[in-house]
């Protein structure tokens, strides 16, 4: 295996990791902090895709890549426009 699999492998787990550390924030409903809340629907959209990398398959990056558009928590879209 290669140093770039071996990396690549690496931040996979700490994705799959960090979506099963989060699980508890996940949805609408729940009173946990914004940012909290953001990440862990941020590892939630991801953890397929890390263990496609954990078990050796492939996926499309740029089928997935728009999936991850940055904007600070707690502004709304319009407010991340003006700025």
């Amino acid at each position: 295996m290669s140093a770039h699999q071996d990396q690549a492998q690496i931040l996979a787990f700490a994705v799959f990791e960090l979506r099963l550390l989060l699980a508890e924030h996940l949805g609408g409903n729940n009173n946990s902090d914004p940012s909290t809340r953001a990440a862990a629907h941020l590892a939630y959209s991801f953890h397929n895709e890390a263990l496609a990398v954990l078990e050796g398959r492939d996926f499309d990056a740029n089928t997935e890549a728009p999936r991850v558009s940055w904007r600070p928590v707690g502004l709304s879209q319009a407010s991340v426009k003006a700025v």
